[in-house]
């Protein structure tokens, strides 16, 4: 009988944590309270003297035998009894597998305030635990951790950043499907990712979980600096196990590092989506590849406003660098382009005016300065239609309009008077067109 008590005693302190922080003494606390039969008071063991055999009260709780000692006792409900208390442990699951222990020793605290009948499970409670060195071999003097402990262990030692630690605690856990999602987050942290597939193979369930941990894996390796070839492993792992938009995701977080040129392959490998298209003209545009931007944005105009407005810029930037070589024809064409996409869009417009006069068409420079000066009349503009009415021989047009009473247009009629009159040596006239100019 001692020799069974002994074992017994072993036993429950391994289960119980180590000793540490005032919480720890809870927790080992609450696990002793859940291996004693609740109201049952232990018996000594005499050895020396027989046991009196006594008749058990009817009315006292009845303690059910349980197949090991590794287990809690099992209290057998009596008729009478009410149901046993259903807590939500939800909440401080995902806290433990996020590795914030405190939080969730205080949010169990916080539950047995609230159900005071309630008691924590053992998996709970272990998982809530400090951390042991690893787990223990099994043998003939010390069994193995049980599988839920094994699990929990598991969670605790990924949360913690100790993935070959975890997967060894996975492996022990047994074939459940949470310790079989715990070794493949353990193996994609280690980027085991052969084992990753087949254990994936053998378990298709899992395939988005670890979609998720794959992606997540890769993102958190971008930010660290990883070499590009891992990372890339990584991404096709994720899109490989479900997750369409891997690429696109890691393109946006490459581009934001400021690294154009892996976010543009990540970008096209995200397949024809808007999202990634954007991105990818972005990336060429920022590497310089302004050709590319512009095929990539034009080819994508009727996807997204932006994208068309991103190919009327790169249009108008090569429309620009065009008019500053002298190339007017090349001018022309382009502000037709432009005007398809962004039909709005009045610098390429003026562009095209002064390109038509350079190119020696007056007339034609000279109406639509008059459409766009008539839309917004500025100084510049009036200046700029002024010239080109005065190219086409339309001088009389010119000042009839002045005359009319456009003050933009009648002080440029006043400034050509003062500057012809003067030149002849008409200095009264000179006087007057610089009075009237004066009064305007």
């Amino acid at each position: 009988m001692r020799k069974i008590l002994t074992v017994s005693v072993a036993l429950c302190c391994l289960l119980l944590p180590i000793p540490g922080q005032a919480e720890d003494d809870q927790l080992g606390q609450l696990l002793d309270d859940r291996k004693r039969p609740p109201e049952a008071v232990p018996v000594p063991v005499v050895p020396s003297l027989p046991q009196v055999q006594t008749r058990p009260d009817p009315g006292a709780p009845q303690v059910r035998s349980r197949p090991s000692l590794l287990l809690p006792p099992v209290r057998e409900a009596l008729p009478e009894e009410a149901p046993a208390v259903e807590v939500d442990t939800t909440g401080l699951w995902f806290l433990i597998r996020r590795g914030d222990l405190a939080a969730a020793r205080a949010d169990l605290m916080r539950l047995r305030r609230q159900n005071p009948a309630w008691s924590p499970p053992v998996d709970l409670l272990t998982a809530l635990s400090p951390p042991e060195r690893g787990p223990a071999v099994a043998s003939g003097s010390r069994p193995a951790e049980s599988a839920a402990r094994a699990e929990a262990r598991g969670w605790q030692a990924l949360a913690a950043g100790q993935p070959d630690q975890a997967r060894r605690w996975f492996t022990q856990a047994g074939a459940s499907l949470s310790a079989r999602e715990g070794l493949g987050r353990a193996l994609v942290a280690l980027d085991d990712l052969a084992a990753v597939r087949g254990l994936v193979a053998a378990t298709p369930v899992l395939a988005a979980r670890l979609a998720e941990a794959a992606l997540g894996r890769a993102l958190d390796g971008i930010d660290a600096g990883d070499g590009l070839f891992l990372s890339r492993d990584r991404l096709a792992l994720a899109t490989e196990l479900g997750r369409a938009e891997a690429w696109e995701t890691a393109g946006w977080r490459w581009l934001g590092q400021g690294l154009p040129g892996p976010a543009a392959a990540a970008f096209a490998r995200a397949g024809d989506g808007e999202n990634a298209r954007f991105g990818q003209v972005l990336a060429e545009r920022a590497q310089g590849r302004a050709d590319i931007a512009e095929d990539l944005a034009c080819r994508g105009t009727t996807l997204s406003a932006r994208l068309a407005a991103a190919c009327a810029d790169a249009l108008a930037d090569r429309q620009l660098a065009a008019y500053q070589a002298g190339d007017y024809s090349a001018v022309l064409a382009l502000a037709e382009r432009i005007s398809q996409t962004a039909p709005d869009r009045r610098g390429p417009q003026e562009l095209k005016a002064w390109s038509l006069l350079r190119l020696n068409r007056p007339a034609e420079a000279a109406d639509l300065f008059d459409r766009l000066y008539a839309a917004t009349p500025t100084p510049a503009l009036a200046r700029a239609l002024a010239q080109s009415l005065t190219a086409a021989g339309r001088g009389a047009e010119l000042r009839q309009r002045a005359a009319a009473g456009d003050r933009l247009l009648a002080g440029i009629v006043h400034a050509q008077g003062v500057a012809t009159a003067w030149g002849r040596k008409q200095f009264d006239l000179a006087a007057r067109h610089a009075d009237a100019l004066l009064s305007d």
